[in-house]
């Protein structure tokens, strides 16, 4: 039938659609022309924008095309863009880059523990206990908890170049000047009414969890500790799926956060450092590709995996967070 034809056939297609604007955005008397597409599968989308200028320069191009399993996106600010008599064009192309979501001045808290923990990379490679420990961030904040929607941001020198040199698709390397706009699809921490869900609660803290991330709550205030972005964070190959498996509370100052990637059948295992803000990702068999249990028995930790088991001390992987 029709429909069945339909439902099948158009997901796995590239669907795009086509605007236009003709304005004269830089104020020289030159109609500029403004294109925008945006194009999608079933596994990436993003818009595509073009800006040609009525003087006859070369257009200029744009794009937000990525994958629906990152929360970022980050679009560099072409130098062309960046001169005072550009400043028409810039706000113009932002105009579409980011339509549909808001424009801020400064990230929510999800975001600001993600970027200071971009802005902590290098890892330090660990190779014991950890495959790696990453430096991050932990800001209290007064409750209640707001959740992240989608909005975007613009991000100056140092701190663009910071961000995209550890993402992928970012050539930035090299570029410490560089700045752009960031897009943070916030809105899938939170996909359905049963979110966020109250994963534990011990030693006086409240564990939160959403479907990519956490953050704890003790009193009247609260602190992100982590977010699944797709990126630093391996994530679900799609945001609607959920990243965060499992969170729990090991002790009064460790935080242990289960991934899970369902095509890749991949686990990961982090554990957070309350009073550092320091996070590992522990150390199993090579790909983490089997199903896993966790338990806590006598101040020890266990991950039974692939037939396989692996046992550390909360202690010790204290010691080594604090290394």
């Amino acid at each position: 039938p029709f429909f069945f034809f339909l439902f099948w056939v158009l997901p796995a297609a590239v669907l795009a659609q086509s605007n236009l604007q003709v304005s004269d955005f830089n104020g020289d008397g030159h109609p500029d022309t403004l294109r925008w597409e945006y194009s999608g599968g079933s596994n990436f989308g993003g818009r595509q924008i073009e800006l040609a200028p009525g003087n006859g320069d070369e257009p200029i191009v744009l794009n937000t095309i990525g994958s629906f399993g990152q929360m970022l996106r980050l679009i560099e600010i072409p130098g062309r863009l960046q001169v005072p008599s550009a400043r028409g064009f810039r706000e113009a192309m932002a105009s579409v880059l980011v339509a549909g979501e808001e424009m801020r001045e400064q990230p929510d808290p999800s975001l600001r523990w993600l970027l200071s923990a971009f802005r902590g990379a290098p890892r330090r490679v660990s190779g014991r206990q950890f495959i790696w420990v990453q430096p991050s961030s932990l800001q209290w904040e007064p409750l209640p908890v707001i959740l992240p929607e989608a909005y975007a941001l613009q991000l100056e020198a140092p701190v663009f170049a910071e961000v995209g040199s550890q993402m992928a698709n970012h050539p930035v390397e090299g570029n410490d000047e560089a700045s752009g706009w960031l897009i943070y699809y916030g809105h899938n921490h939170t996909l359905d009414r049963f979110e966020p869900r109250l994963a534990d609660k011990a030693f006086g803290l409240r564990l939160l969890a959403t479907r990519h991330g956490a953050w704890v709550e003790t009193g009247e205030r609260y602190a992100w500790i982590f977010v699944a972005d797709g990126q630093l964070f391996p994530a679900a190959q799609k945001l609607r799926w959920t990243s965060l498996h499992e969170a729990r509370l090991l002790s009064e100052e460790l935080v242990l956060l289960h991934t899970y990637a369902p095509i890749a059948g991949e686990h990961r295992i982090y554990v957070f450092d309350l009073n550092t803000a320091r996070i590992g990702l522990l150390l199993m068999a090579d790909g983490h590709s089997y199903p896993c249990s966790i338990r806590q028995l006598d101040g020890r930790l266990q991950v039974d995996a692939g037939g396989a088991s692996f046992s550390w001390t909360l202690a010790g992987l204290l010691s080594e967070l604090r290394e």
